[in-house]
């Protein structure tokens, strides 16, 4: 536990030394804190320690024609630190990431990526290899600066069977690596909207709805298209949908915690004619040894709002259920429980639109 203790302030109080040095001793220094970084990982769950990790595996294919499918199949793994904004307090309300994995492939192409992240959000390197189906590959790795600036690149490629040429900074400009960074950005977005609600709730409408009987009857047989769709996504060799897992602690006391979300999307074309991913189903399981919480939230047909949410409750042998119906603007028409409180689905709601934000980051919507 000392060794990992020991990792982690050499990892956080390092990467603030970086900016100060000359190129030569930053990159140096980057280095030393990616293989910090990766000891880490290792450790990552080990001697008694909860694991801190988000997996998001994404499956967003598309149909070319009826004989052609072109697969799309993505793996995301982002390793983070936990903390306080207070010493005193007793629970966790940062969630610091440090370090990400992704791995893409589609019709025999291949992508990998690596980001190491230093303690105030900051891309330092980036690490990109892509593999054709023909077997070309090409390496790339980037190093920056706090500013973003590419300080040192690596750049490699040839066939996969063969030792790959390099060249070493004679191409190198300040802007080179922009691309592969804004990439970075965006992964870091996607691990803050799912860490870190954002309470954003869209203005109210005034569409005109439907009586409540006509609306509660449209609802139920939306929920069950939706479980049809989802059933066919199992077994589909083109499903589209979203797979989180996150392992989580929330105190230094509390056991550990592990929240799978499963986020189900249709692929339709915006005004521009793109394909983009329209969600129609998410549900949401968080459990650790005191309780097991199950939710559900079925989404309106162009996705953009909440008309459906169902939450069931395990605690202390106790078992709660909540069902909220809402009209054409998000309002919620009915209710029903067998808890205590009734409530009104207004937090229900707002949770299902930090998920739809999730959602919204990884399929281009």
């Amino acid at each position: 536990m000392q060794r990992i203790i020991t990792l982690t302030l050499m990892l956080v109080g390092g990467l603030l030394v970086v900016l100060a040095q000359p190129k030569d001793e930053q990159v140096k220094r980057i280095r030393q804190l990616y293989a910090e970084a990766k000891q880490k990982i290792a450790q990552n769950g080990k001697n008694g320690k909860a694991p801190l990790d988000l997996t998001i595996v994404r499956e967003n294919g598309e149909e070319v024609d009826p004989d052609f499918i072109l697969d799309s199949h993505t793996e995301l793994t982002f390793y983070f630190d936990n903390g306080k904004t207070k010493a005193d307090q007793e629970f966790y309300d940062q969630s610091n990431c440090y370090f990400i994995n992704e791995y893409w492939t589609s019709h025999g192409h291949e992508s990998f990526l690596e980001v190491l992240v230093d303690a105030k959000g900051y891309p330092l390197f980036i690490f990109s290899k892509g593999i054709t189906d023909g077997g070309y590959v090409q390496e790339n790795r980037y190093y920056y600066n706090q500013q973003g600036q590419t300080i040192h690149g690596i750049f490699k490629s040839g066939m996969y069977d063969q030792p790959l040429s390099e060249r070493d900074d004679e191409q190198l400009t300040p802007t080179i690596g922009d691309e592969k960074l804004e990439e970075a950005k965006h992964l870091l977005k996607v691990f803050q909207s799912v860490m870190h609600t954002s309470n954003h709730v869209p203005a109210s409408t005034a569409k005109a709805t439907t009586p409540k009987a006509e609306r509660i009857k449209a609802i139920r047989a939306a929920y069950a298209k939706a479980q049809e769709k989802i059933a066919a996504d199992k077994t589909s060799e083109n499903p589209h949908h979203i797979f989180i897992t996150l392992h989580e602690a929330l105190s230094e006391q509390f056991p550990p915690v592990t929240e799978n979300t499963n986020i189900y999307f249709d692929k339709k074309a915006d005004a521009q004619g793109n394909e983009v991913g329209t969600c129609y189903f998410i549900n949401n399981r968080r459990q650790c040894m005191y309780w097991d919480n199950y939710v559900e939230f079925l989404a309106n047909g162009n996705g953009t709002d909440v008309m459906f949410t169902y939450q069931h409750n395990k605690e202390e042998g106790e078992n709660y259920e909540w069902r909220y119906y809402y009209d054409e603007n998000g309002k919620c028409i009915e209710a029903k429980t067998n808890g205590i409180e009734e409530g009104d689905g207004v937090a229900e709601r707002q949770t299902f639109f930090n998920y739809l934000n999730t959602a919204k980051l990884l399929t281009g919507n």
